[in-house]
């Protein structure tokens, strides 16, 4: 209560008040980059737009009381702290979601403001490739092709040379060119994934073993993420039109590290690591080519890679200190950056066991994938936060949300009773 209450004397604003000058800074900061869209990309003045946006968006989670809004702070940082301006800053260079399609004013704020990708097109507007297609590439950039190892970004797809032999970047579309389905779909899909947050959150009252608890609190914290993706994702194919493509995708049925980060886990995120980062490494220039190119060398593959989960540490320890007043001191860092050198193992071993045509059985290789990111997360990830208090602070806001959510609706399904006995 007394950090609530330094909190409103620090900036004069309640809490509600606080949400509002966040709603009004997001429409402001999206109608700046529209209007700011006829200028040249790469141009200081289009330079300067998205350094002002990604100044506001900094701020932004900073205007809410730590240790009490721990949610919200949570979900602003990784919203707009990190997805709205690593795309502002893409766009500044004529790359990422908001450059894709030409939109009008209400698109282009949503695809800005939420985290969503839209769903790659091709020059007729349709979507560059099938569901079935994008998934069977998908699947592939997952899987060891050949003798040297290529790693892909956090949470984007492979180059596509390293599953088409070479073909130009402007036609690697990977899980972008999919369509996380219409608005019944994405409805249910958030339905769902709040009552599988509701029992994740409920179990974690419970002494449990430190494994089993560091899953469920990965799979809390998806079900969180992916909560504030489906929702707004289903009023923006109800409402204007625009389709957009996966989020996340059953992290618990990756088959390899590799296919942890390039097919189910937060996607929206990955995505503008893969546009801003790893592609920019692979051209080998902010701007996009003019033409199109071939297949990056492995070497520019592993440095973008290297590059994306440094960016990816470093965000985090962003996040984090905006939660608690100070960084993880690397530990957060430490858990992406280990990615690379487990993915480039994990390719080796697998390259060399499919040249001898060992196959090994997909539950093995999903025990595995979730064995592993489990238990880094365990001492790299979620450590820090228990050590800290933010895990518990963020599971109780969380439960106090739903318990509120739950008597609310209690006491309208006693009314609507009430009214029909009378």
């Amino acid at each position: 209560m007394v950090a609530q209450e330094a909190c409103e004397r620090a900036f004069g604003l309640d809490f509600g008040q606080e949400l509002a000058v966040v709603g009004a800074a997001v429409v402001f900061s999206s109608l700046l980059l529209y209007l700011a869209g006829r200028w040249r990309p790469g141009s200081p003045l289009r330079l300067a737009a998205a350094a002002a946006v990604t100044a506001v968006n900094a701020i932004l989670p900073a205007m809410f009381c730590r240790w009490v809004d721990s949610t919200t702070i949570v979900l602003l940082s990784f919203n707009f702290m990190w997805i709205s301006s690593f795309k502002a800053i893409s766009w500044a260079f004529n790359r990422g979601a908001l450059v894709t399609q030409p939109f009008n004013f209400a698109q282009f704020l949503v695809v800005y403001a939420a985290p969503v990708t839209p769903v790659a097109t091709d020059a007729a507007g349709k979507p560059a490739q099938p569901a079935e297609a994008a998934t069977s590439a998908s699947a592939a950039a997952g899987e060891p092709s050949g003798p040297a190892p290529s790693v892909s970004s956090k949470d984007s797809v492979a180059p596509a040379a390293a599953v088409d032999g070479g073909e130009s970047a402007a036609i690697r579309k990977g899980r972008l060119a999919e369509d996380a389905g219409g608005t019944a779909t994405m409805l249910r899909v958030w339905a769902t994934k709040g009552l599988f947050l509701a029992c994740m959150v409920q179990l974690l009252q419970y002494p449990i073993p430190a494994f089993l608890e560091s899953f469920c609190l990965a799979m809390c914290l998806m079900s969180l993420l992916s909560m504030i993706m489906d929702g707004p994702a289903a009023a923006v194919i109800g409402l204007i039109g625009l389709r957009v493509s996966p989020h996340f995708d059953k992290p618990w049925t990756a088959k390899s590290v590799s296919a942890f980060w390039n097919k189910h886990w937060d996607l929206a995120a990955g995505n503008t690591l893969r546009q801003l980062i790893y592609d920019t490494v692979c051209d080998g220039s902010l701007l996009p080519p003019t033409k199109p190119h071939g297949r990056p060398s492995h070497t520019r593959q592993a440095l973008g890679s290297l590059a994306s989960f440094a960016a990816s540490g470093l965000v985090h320890e962003c996040i984090f200190w905006h939660l608690t007043g100070h960084t993880t001191y690397g530990v957060w860092s430490s858990y992406f950056l280990v990615q690379v050198p487990a993915i480039i193992v994990e390719r080796i071993v697998l390259a060399q066991l499919k040249r001898r045509r060992i196959m090994v059985p997909s539950l093995l290789r999903m025990a595995y994938t979730v064995g592993f990111e489990t238990l880094t997360a365990q001492y790299l990830f979620w450590g820090p936060t228990k050590k800290y208090g933010v895990s518990d602070s963020v599971v109780d806001n969380v439960r106090e949300t739903v318990l509120g959510l739950a008597q609310q609706l209690s006491q309208l399904n006693f009314r609507t009773l009430h009214m029909h006995a009378s």
